[in-house]
């Protein structure tokens, strides 16, 4: 490593560290750290080795089989797992778009080895993981920290969210509460606001929606990240060329 490198990166890094001692920061962390501790008080109940909560539905079975599969793949046979011998006499999990596959179910049932905890624990890393994307997103749109975290708590404890999770669907959790991150990113990328930066990392999160099984939620995805694009350039144009007839 050359020295102007390493010198880069511990400028970079204290950059980062007076970020957070400065009041804004302080703030966004307390109320992001506020509303993860909420989560974690509602989820006590589900941060289980033993069982899931809710305990049944389609769904949920279905993941538990699957990350099963998974794990089984990964240890006995060393592989990646593209099939599963147990639903349906036998399946490609390619050819179900709203199977799971590298999201951080699978991470965690290779780490821990134990699919019960791996779903759970999946299930609170993706509603905090929401609800700070959320948190920022709302702070972008109206600057005000306060608001942003009550936005943050709607869209985490919505009804919506909550009636999939204790009706048997924890999956739906993992797409949805990617979406606000998706919009941040994709916003600051059509302000050309570090454009390649904002665009790859937006792009790594619809891809992320894929892998976590969210197939129908990114068509919602791709239907409103569209209709924005497509206002955001006819009001564009329009400006433009209401700017020329005033010369």
């Amino acid at each position: 490593m050359r020295l102007s490198d390493y010198g880069r990166r511990k400028m970079a890094v204290k950059d980062i560290s007076e970020k957070i001692k400065t009041s804004e920061w302080k703030k966004n962390l307390l109320i992001i750290g506020f509303i993860s501790v909420f989560i974690l008080f509602f989820s006590k109940n589900i941060i289980s080795a033993t069982h899931l909560n809710p305990g049944g539905g389609h769904y949920v079975e279905l993941q538990q089989m699957i990350a099963q599969n998974y794990l089984v793949d990964f240890y006995q046979y060393h592989t990646l797992p593209f099939w599963t011998q147990t639903w349906y006499a036998g399946m490609p999990l390619y050819a179900y778009p709203e199977t799971f596959f590298l999201n951080l179910t699978f991470f965690f049932s290779i780490i821990l080895q134990n699919v019960i905890l791996a779903i759970n624990l999946s299930l609170v890393a993706y509603m905090i993981i929401g609800a700070a994307g959320m948190f920022f997103l709302a702070k972008y749109l109206i600057k005000n920290e306060f608001a942003a975290g009550i936005a943050a708590f709607v869209f985490v404890f919505n009804d919506y969210i909550i009636a999939f999770i204790t009706g048997g669907n924890p999956s739906i959790t993992e797409p949805y509460m990617l979406l606000p991150l998706i919009f941040l990113f994709t916003l600051k990328a059509v302000k050309n606001e570090k454009f390649m930066r904002n665009a790859m990392l937006a792009s790594l999160l619809l891809a992320c929606q894929v892998m976590s099984g969210g197939i129908i939620i990114l068509a919602y995805t791709f239907t409103i990240i569209g209709f924005y694009i497509l206002f955001n350039t006819v009001i564009s144009l329009i400006s433009k060329n209401e700017k020329e007839k005033r010369r």
